[in-house]
């Protein structure tokens, strides 16, 4: 849910160049939501995801988020 939320505020971010989400127990579900703002959101430079229990599902979302940015 928090994931959701943030995603929502990433979509309309206009100065955020750099996020860090590591360790924050983000799944497949909050990349999937944060994936969904990738394309939406240029000026977003670094969004850090380490130590988050992402799986390749999860991978794939934030890919395909990326390759349309």
């Amino acid at each position: 849910e928090g994931a959701e939320h943030l995603a929502a505020a990433l979509q309309v971010n206009s100065s955020l160049t750099e996020l860090n989400l590591a360790c924050d127990r983000i799944g497949d579900k909050g990349a999937e939501h944060l994936a969904a703002s990738l394309p939406v959101n240029t000026v977003l430079v670094k969004l850090h995801l380490r130590d988050n229990p992402i799986s390749k599902a999860g991978a794939a979302h934030l890919v395909a988020g990326l390759q349309a940015n």
